[in-house]
């Protein structure tokens, strides 16, 4: 069905339900934590499109490779791409134990750092790729980079604030990083915008935060609590 344009989550569901699909296998099929659709997703078959609609496509044909090789090349985007990060960062966002990591961090041209009594490791790219930090950004639900680094020892993300943002049903809220930090959550709805702080900030950081979000969304209304 996806091939022949039928891409939507829910329009799939309308097709295999017409096909005389249950609601049991409904539930699996397409269980928000899995099902069918992930283990099609983790066999290379089929993807998201990059938008907020859930739009599946059909992944371009890809020639497989072994676990070892796929778990170093993952290990080599991570390093230059969330770099610098920690060994306990790597071993959290890969999944692995850090003896497993240690062993492909040895097979990686990595330059290290030390900060706050810490070693970060990174693999160094040029400098005209690596873009400025925005001073405010709206970081969406379960956000890279709140994802990418163990969150009790986020650079990112201050320990006072980690249930603001992650909290204990699992859900990873939309964070607002502000220099550098996360200072809040925000929510939007149609043109209204509420941000929940999570510490005081000024009336000159509330209208950088409020001049961002219309640069991004346009007329909009910012409620802070």
């Amino acid at each position: 069905m996806i091939e022949n344009g039928v891409c939507e989550r829910e329009a799939l569901k309308e097709k295999c339900y017409a096909a005389g699909m249950t609601d049991a296998e409904a539930d699996y099929v397409f269980h928000p934590w899995g099902g069918t659709i992930r283990e099609l997703a983790e066999q290379g078959k089929i993807c998201y499109v990059a938008q907020e609609k859930k739009i599946l496509r059909l992944c371009p044909p890809f020639e497989p490779v072994d676990f070892d090789a796929a778990l170093l090349e993952i290990a080599r985007r991570y390093f230059t791409h969330y770099g610098p990060a920690t060994i306990k960062d790597a071993a959290y966002f890969l999944g692995m134990p850090q003896k497993i990591i240690k062993e492909k961090m040895a097979r990686l041209p990595l330059r290290a750092l030390e900060a706050e009594n810490k070693t970060y490791y990174y693999i160094p790219k040029p400098e005209s790729s690596t873009p400025d930090i925005p001073r405010c950004v709206f970081l969406a639900g379960f956000d890279p980079l709140m994802l990418g680094y163990e969150k009790q020892e986020s650079l990112f993300l201050p320990p006072e604030h980690l249930r603001g943002i992650f909290n204990l049903a699992g859900i990873v809220m939309p964070a607002l990083l502000y220099n550098g930090r996360v200072v809040g959550k925000w929510k939007k709805t149609k043109n209204k915008l509420l941000v929940t702080l999570f510490e005081s900030l000024s009336s000159a950081d509330k209208k950088h935060i409020s001049d961002a979000a219309e640069r991004l969304w346009g007329k909009v209304q910012v409620d802070y609590s």
